[in-house]
């Protein structure tokens, strides 16, 4: 029996189905590996992107709008799993008992940077919703920066979710010239403005709760950088922001 549906997601990489009409634990729960294509090769950042897949479900399983979950799990290009968080994804994909009301799972994502791992200030804990009911997700935040949300429980898996966040500082550096952009512009289009205190005053608080507050210094110079640059992104933003209703952003003739 083949099924055939079209979801809009940044990235697929798996979707699974998995029994949910029994309470009891299925011995072997019925997965399918799908045939995915998308509507774009390539889309620009903060765009959706259709993803259009084909799957078959075992000879003689229930039918499926009756007694199937659809989860999917997606990841970022620059992201892979821990074996720890595959175990723990494999668990849910069979059927474990521990959550089995649960329509979504966080995964902590662990940024490698500068040499190092980041596991304090701004970037850790970072609990990334990454599995969930297809049918109980929502698409919700502001550009570049979307998330999804489920309609029900969420619970927490075991493991690292591993971000290999840039190359160097200066891929660092670069994108947060293109993410600030995207964000002032997310910012103009919904007719916030920027005010003395976003310019003056969030930067550095927001070096301050990374750097102390959140522990950043315990990752040494790879944390102040990190909270360094973070702080830098918060003024550009802002910055980009004000420079749009000066009539000096990108939208401008010349």
């Amino acid at each position: 029996m083949l099924v055939r549906r079209s979801v809009l997601l940044p990235l697929l990489v798996i979707l699974a189905l998995a029994s949910a009409c029994s309470k009891k634990p299925a011995a072997e729960a019925p997965v399918a590996a799908p045939a995915v294509s998308f509507n774009h090769p390539k889309a620009a950042l903060g765009s959706p992107v259709e993803v259009s897949y084909t799957f078959t479900v075992p000879q003689g399983a229930p039918r499926m709008d009756q007694d199937y979950r659809v989860m999917v799990h997606f990841l970022d290009a620059d992201e892979e799993l821990s074996p720890e968080l595959v175990a723990s994804i494999r668990r849910v994909l069979a059927g474990a008992p521990e959550a089995p009301g649960a329509c979504g799972y966080e995964m902590n994502r662990l940024a490698w940077h500068l040499g190092r791992w980041v596991r304090h200030g701004d970037w850790h804990p970072d609990w990334k919703l990454r599995l969930f009911r297809r049918s109980r997700v929502r698409w919700c935040g502001r550009n570049p920066h979307g998330r999804a949300e489920v309609d029900g429980p969420v619970e927490r898996l075991t493991g690292d979710l591993r971000h290999y966040s840039y190359r160097d500082l200066a891929d660092q550096l670069e994108r947060i010239q293109s993410h600030t952009r995207v964000a002032a512009e997310a910012l103009h289009r919904a007719g916030r403005r920027a005010t003395v205190s976003d310019l003056v005053l969030r930067p550095p608080a927001r070096f301050l709760r990374g750097y102390l507050l959140k522990g950043g210094f315990r990752d040494g110079l790879v944390g102040f950088v990190v909270a360094a640059a973070v702080a830098w992104g918060v003024f550009l933003k802002y910055a980009k922001l004000w420079e749009l209703w000066q009539g000096e952003g990108p939208a401008r003739q010349r």
